[in-house]
């Protein structure tokens, strides 16, 4: 007996909601966020994105043995260095782990690969008898005939073999901040973080130094969720708001790690399925569109290369600016 496949929901830009099929539904989904994308705008796979990743990596290959690699391409943001990369095979995946927005496969041996994402890089697992896209650089092929491919079009990721003993005192993990969906962020340790500051708290929100892991479509979603100015000092925040930000951070995370993230242009997990939280974004690429929660039009504020969306009615500034 043949099964259909379910309808996926799809908000496509203005609002309206698009019940399609398969790759229709993946094609329609992607393509009508890449047409209201902005051109000078960066994206960068953030902490829900990464942490996906991972996630579905465990699943699938933990366990399994390297037998061959393979880097068509080295010259990416750092030239991989393709005898440490060989020095993998033989090896199996042991551990999955991830650090802010790196992401950290150890093997057996004390050996692990640390990956970052950059703006496009994707980890594709595939077939051996799937033909080469031109961007994919680094194929790890595995006992059974399951690959895993490194994809970037635009050449900002990086791929590192470093000691599993090391990873975690090499720089720039070894500068990176409090993890936010760790137990040991708490309302307390944030306050902790804000005091004394005059720079914006968003600001505060994205230096990986401090928190490890959140980027800019993250935190214009936590302010939102929040209902805090973007632009307000992070030191003046009252310990009531603070714990409204502590908890629009954790559950705004847990959400898009739930629905797998957020696709913008590039991104999609190791079987090709994009982010869906994408649908369920407030402020984020929704200038003058209507606040889901008080109805006024959202503004963007462009500053130093980032984007900044809010509601001026539920974010207002403090004491009216």
């Amino acid at each position: 007996m043949s099964t259909r496949q379910r309808p996926s929901p799809t908000r496509l830009p203005g609002g309206n909601v698009a019940f399609l099929v398969g790759r229709s539904a993946r094609q329609a989904y992607l393509g009508s966020f890449r047409s209201g994308s902005s051109a000078a705008e960066a994206y960068m796979p953030e902490l829900p994105e990464v942490e996906t990743v991972r996630r579905a990596l465990e699943l699938r290959i933990r366990g399994k043995r390297i037998v061959s690699t393979e880097v068509r391409h080295p010259h990416l943001r750092r030239t991989l260095d393709t005898n440490a990369i060989s020095c993998v095979q033989g090896r199996s995946f042991e551990a999955f782990r991830r650090r802010g927005k790196y992401l950290i496969l150890d093997l057996s041996g004390d050996v692990s690969l640390v990956v970052h994402l950059g703006m496009s890089g994707r980890l594709l697992l595939c077939s051996s008898a799937e033909v080469f896209d031109k961007h994919d650089h680094v194929r790890i092929t595995m006992h059974g005939g399951c690959e895993l491919r490194f994809r970037d079009p635009r050449r900002f990721g990086s791929i590192a073999v470093w000691p599993t003993s090391e990873v975690m005192d090499r720089p720039p993990l070894a500068g990176l901040g409090i993890e936010p969906l760790a137990r040991e962020f708490t309302p307390s340790r944030l306050e902790e973080l804000v005091s004394g500051l005059r720079r914006p708290i968003k600001s505060l929100l994205m230096d990986q130094s401090r928190l490890a892991g959140i980027g800019n479509i993250y935190a214009n979603e936590i302010l939102f969720e929040a209902r805090l100015y973007p632009f307000v000092p992070a030191g003046l925040l009252q310990p009531r708001e603070i714990r409204k930000l502590h908890a629009a951070i954790v559950q705004t995370l847990r959400r898009a790690v739930e629905r797998g993230g957020t696709t913008i242009r590039d991104y999609s997990d190791p079987l090709g399925q994009p982010g869906w939280f994408r649908l369920e974004l407030a402020v984020y690429q929704r200038a003058g569109e209507p606040c889901p929660r008080c109805g006024a039009l959202i503004r963007l504020v462009r500053a130093s290369g980032r984007s900044t969306y809010f509601c001026p009615s539920c974010q207002a500034p403090p004491n009216g600016g």
